[in-house]
């Protein structure tokens, strides 16, 4: 990202309800936007406030929305049956309660089905979209996560659900070098020993909705410019498999992140956002140093 940087407002946290449940909202505002706003749905170990190092960069763009929807952050516990359709919904109603017509969507991890749900029932909001660690198909590893989740939750192994649900999330060592790779080990430790423990009640249920619904519906989906993006080591979402996400679409673009893994946002977080940006803005290049080939679809 490149100009004048003026400042954003401070931010500003919203509480919605919808069909009973409360979710919250936190926008930074940018009075002077050269880009429409961009909205971030997290992963399901995100909340609202994860992404302030991303959005005090991508603020200097445009206002910035990110979200704890039911069942996630600070919201109201979500009950597993309902599944991504109503989390699309209680998208489309923030952007109506907030009035916003159209906005860039990033998606990234659990977000990131949210994120195509919500582009194939309500696109007429969407300016673009971008899909990161995104994958039409719950991963063998994460569903294997799942049964080892709730085999150790039963004799209250804490400590090795959340080692073990750092191993799924994060690469092996031996696969290449991640940047950050110890700092994010550490992070994500302390967010997954804190969801076994005092929030594994939501944890379970979240757990459940992943594998009680599709990910992806084979439904239409806009043409509208859309990146598909993840770690070029990424195990997870594999590549390959997010590549596939982005063959769903007539203008997509398709490219990983060097030296990182499903983490990439918090592994390489100035590059995420300049990527990000860059994409809102319409100014994706080739050349980029921190990615590699950027493919067209």
């Amino acid at each position: 990202m490149s100009g004048a940087s003026p400042a954003p407002c401070a931010p500003v946290d919203r509480n919605l309800r919808l069909d009973g449940f409360r979710y919250s909202c936190r926008i930074v505002a940018q009075p002077s936007a050269r880009v429409r706003p961009v909205v971030i749905l997290g992963g399901s170990e995100q909340d609202k406030s994860s992404w302030a190092p991303q959005t005090k960069l991508l603020s200097s763009l445009g206002t910035v929305v990110t979200v704890d929807l039911p069942g996630y952050g600070d919201a109201d516990f979500l009950p597993a049956r309902h599944g991504p359709d109503f989390l699309a919904g209680a998208v489309a109603h923030m952007l109506g309660e907030l009035r916003l017509e159209r906005v860039n969507l990033v998606g990234v991890c659990y977000g990131g089905m949210v994120a195509l749900r919500f582009a194939q029932r309500y696109p007429r909001f969407l300016d673009r979209l971008a899909l990161v660690g995104t994958r039409l198909t719950i991963p063998a590893a994460f569903a294997e996560m799942a049964r080892q989740f709730e085999e150790l939750r039963a004799r209250a192994e804490h400590e090795r659900i959340a080692a073990i649900m750092v191993e799924t999330f994060m690469s092996p060592p031996t696969l290449g070098r991640v940047r950050r790779r110890a700092a994010v080990s550490r992070l994500l430790y302390r967010q997954f020993l804190r969801r076994a423990t005092q929030e594994a009640e939501a944890a379970v249920e979240n757990i459940a909705r992943l594998l009680g619904h599709d990910v992806y519906r084979p439904l239409p989906v806009p043409d509208v410019p859309m990146l598909a993006v993840t770690g070029e080591f990424d195990t997870l979402c594999a590549p390959s498999t997010v590549r596939e996400v982005a063959g769903l679409f007539p203008s997509a673009s398709f490219t990983t992140v060097r030296e990182a893994d499903h983490l990439m946002p918090l592994e390489r977080p100035a590059e995420f956002a300049d990527l990000i940006g860059r994409f809102c803005a319409g100014r994706l290049g080739d050349g980029l140093p921190y990615c590699n080939a950027v493919e067209r679809h």
